[in-house]
């Protein structure tokens, strides 16, 4: 520390979610638990030397890609900003592997990367520069989650491209003056929360976790080793859940909660149940929010309950109600929202919920961003591995809704996992074509599904 303290341009203290997510980091050193990686697919010639200075120019904007983390000696961590650091990109030439090897080849340096995780005390940041074939190359960006969230890869990049773009133009990369992440801080640190308490208090009041944990059922003593499902919903059904969420003016994400938690519903056999669920963080009055890097997102609870509701249809309609309300209450750290858990008391403090659902909508319209002499972008994937759930359910609305399971093998067998998902579309189908129908009867449709399996298209990845 003391040969860098000339390069500090600032010291800054955690978020909340960075708190928690530090606190993961620190409890499971070696744990590929919140490593993120975006793989950009790229046609036609690339200027590494361009390439460099662009992502240069990135990273110079953008204080958050500058960021390591320093907590020893300390009573509480810090995120440390560094003036300048050195930009390297990695350049990895496949042309010399056979054609038919190379796409496996390229899973080889994604696993790769997985494996050599991060040191946070070291910026948690890598780029890497593939050339498939003379003009097919693949950017592939690694981070570890604490530096910035799922929104801010779009911004990323956004001006990743627009950077090179200019560069090829032969004019200099734009530079971009933005709000300091201390700023948020800052914010945070000074805001009074008394209404979002008091909302989130009378949101839990009278919940009780009566279906326990899926942990519960894990095999005693075995690794904790994360499984992942992928998947997508089918055209048509996709098609029929955004036509009948505009019919009733909600959103087709009230769709897939409501039937993630009549799903939950089912599997912990109760009537009541709390499930995590991401809140961007972003609708604050903060100048330039949208177009920083950063993490600002925060874990909200969706509540889901046939105590009071008598048909799927007053789920559907209570739990969108439910989420605009949840909105404007979703700044509230997730740390003091479990307070309000059991009336406040101690039981089961540890865990409100053991999933979470993240409908992943953010805007990447890499077209906007490709010019004759730019990048010309033909492929984008986003991955985020392990979370600190038993279940993690991503849904990637995109292209069409991709199903991405994450889960602890020593709570699930893969075909429990296959049957978790089978309902889950199951619930869907029935929510559009029989919403007056009783609970029941959703949950446990009489007619199932015909090759629900072959229709998901399922790649498990062990």
């Amino acid at each position: 520390m003391k040969k860098r303290r000339e390069n500090i341009e600032n010291i800054v203290a955690l978020s909340s979610s960075q708190e928690a997510i530090f606190f993961q980091y620190i409890s499971q050193r070696g744990s590929d638990a919140y490593f993120e990686q975006i793989h950009l697919t790229v046609s036609g010639a690339v200027s590494l030397k361009n390439l460099k200075e662009a992502w240069s120019s990135v990273v110079n904007d953008n204080e958050m890609l500058r960021t390591l983390y320093y907590w020893k000696g300390l009573s509480v961590p810090v995120q440390i900003v560094m003036k300048n650091i050195s930009v390297g990109i990695e350049f990895y030439s496949l042309l010399d592997t056979e054609k038919a090897s190379r796409q496996e080849a390229l899973r080889q340096i994604e696993e790769m990367e997985k494996a050599r995780g991060f040191n946070i005390e070291d910026i948690p940041l890598r780029i890497l520069l593939c050339q498939e074939e003379e003009e097919i190359f693949h950017i592939i960006i690694s981070h570890h989650h604490i530096l910035y969230d799922g929104w801010s890869n779009s911004i990323l990049i956004k001006e990743l491209l627009q950077s090179y773009n200019a560069l090829q133009r032969g004019e200099a990369a734009a530079k971009r003056s933005k709000s300091k992440y201390s700023e948020y801080i800052e914010y945070m640190q000074k805001r009074d929360w008394t209404e979002e308490k008091q909302y989130w208090r009378d949101y839990l009041k009278g919940y009780e976790d009566l279906g326990g944990s899926f942990r519960e059922n894990a095999e005693k003593g075995a690794p904790v080793v994360a499984g992942v499902y992928t998947g997508l919903l089918p055209e048509d059904l996709a098609a029929g859940m955004e036509a009948y969420a505009n019919e009733l003016e909600i959103t087709p994400a009230s769709i897939l909660y409501t039937a993630w938690g009549l799903l939950l519903l089912k599997y912990k056999n109760c009537e009541d149940i709390v499930f995590g669920t991401v809140d961007s963080g972003r609708n604050i009055p903060l100048k330039g929010i949208t177009k920083m890097i950063g993490l600002f997102i925060n874990t909200i609870p969706v509540r889901v309950s046939a105590v009071t509701n008598n048909s799927v249809m007053e789920i559907l309609l209570q739990v969108n109600e439910d989420l605009k309300s949840n909105s404007k209450n979703a700044q509230l750290p997730f740390a003091e929202i479990k307070n309000y858990i059991y009336g406040g008391s101690s039981r089961n403090r540890g865990e409100l919920f053991d999933t979470l659902v993240i409908i992943e909508n953010y805007p990447v319209d890499l077209k906007l961003f490709t010019g004759a002499d730019g990048l010309n972008i033909c492929g984008y994937e986003a991955f985020e591995h392990k979370t600190m759930y038993a279940v993690t359910f991503e849904i990637q609305q995109f292209d069409g809704y991709k199903l991405i399971m994450k889960y602890e093998k020593n709570c699930f067998k893969e075909n429990e996992i296959v049957s978790i998902v089978e309902t889950f579309v199951n619930i869907i189908k029935n929510i559009i074509s029989r919403p007056d129908a009783d609970i029941e009867s959703i949950i446990l449709p009489d007619v199932v599904v015909e090759n629900i399996t072959d229709q998901l298209c399922i790649e498990f990845d062990f």
